[in-house]
């Protein structure tokens, strides 16, 4: 989850209240980071992921935001940590509910800055971001139910990508949609989640079975390291398939190619249909692509 936002209670903006700024008139349900947790996310939020990559052996290729601008300050202080050879991806599938309960009765004219603005802001603390976004923005007026079913197929279907293209994955989001993704990891099944503090976030990476195809290690080329909870760390096997695994040469493009960004919108936007087979035995199921899929097994 981002770090503290600007409008909490406690909070500061540049030394004053944001909610009387004119950048609250302007971006009233966008809020940046507040001074303190652009700080902590700068140091304690990205020191944790930098130190379960190196604890892992392996690298962050992809750092994955919402389109909200406390989600895209945080996830470019994770991206200075990492180093230039990680790249800021923003798509507005993992953004903020889009209704009532968080928006308010009325649907937002202006929900976030628009794209120029946050990869001007990328820019200037140093971080390339791919130009264009990726992903679709939902419907007015979504409800809890259907947000949490959005979350839960996007972070499949980066899981899917992870394991196909061996690349590791970091999604930067909001506090139901780590909900969403801690209660389909094994270890957490039958368990409610009831709150996620700013900059919660859990780390986890893929065991490659025995009879699977992937070479490498379990951590490096095989794994994908998901960030989004207090900090918790957990391994898992996951059932997404390794027949076809492989390098992607777009992956490898600079960030303003646009073969890279065709490659990425191909790929997570349009999921093949059957890139999800059901696993043996007993498990936690998620509907995707209109098919029960029983998405891990437990190791």
């Amino acid at each position: 989850r981002h770090a503290e936002r600007a409008d909490s209670v406690y909070a500061y903006w540049r030394g004053a209240r944001w909610t009387q700024t004119e950048d609250f008139q302007r971006w009233p349900v966008d809020p940046p980071l507040s001074d303190a947790g652009l700080e902590a996310a700068g140091h304690e939020t990205a020191q944790r992921v930098c130190d379960f990559a190196n604890a892992n052996n392996t690298s962050i290729h992809i750092v994955v935001t919402s389109p909200y601008l406390r989600c895209v300050q945080t996830a470019a202080e994770i991206c200075r940590s990492l180093g230039p050879g990680t790249r800021l991806l923003i798509d507005h599938a993992l953004g903020e509910i889009f209704g009532s309960k968080i928006m308010g009765e009325t649907e937002p004219a202006n929900p976030t800055r628009p794209m120029h603005q946050l990869v001007t802001y990328c820019k200037s603390r140093g971080v390339r971001c791919i130009s264009k976004a990726i992903g679709d923005w939902p419907k007015w007026s979504e409800d809890l139910k259907a947000a949490r079913r959005r979350y839960a197929d996007r972070f499949l279907t980066y899981l899917q990508r992870g394991s196909t293209a061996k690349r590791n994955f970091v999604l930067v989001t909001h506090g139901d949609c780590v909900g969403a993704a801690v209660c389909m990891m094994p270890s957490q099944s039958g368990r409610v989640l009831e709150k996620v503090e700013f900059g919660g976030m859990f780390l986890s990476k893929r065991k490659a079975r025995k009879d699977s195809q992937v070479k490498g290690s379990a951590a490096g080329r095989a794994s994908s390291c998901v960030g989004t909870s207090r900090s918790s760390q957990g391994t898992f096997t996951s059932m997404v398939p390794c027949e076809g695994t492989r390098d992607d040469p777009a992956l490898e493009s600079e960030p303003d190619s646009p073969h890279l960004w065709s490659s990425l919108a191909s790929s997570l936007d349009k999921p093949a249909g059957d890139a999800w087979a059901l696993a043996d035995g007993k498990g936690p199921t998620v509907m995707h692509n209109g098919r029960s899929v029983r998405e891990f097994c437990a190791p």
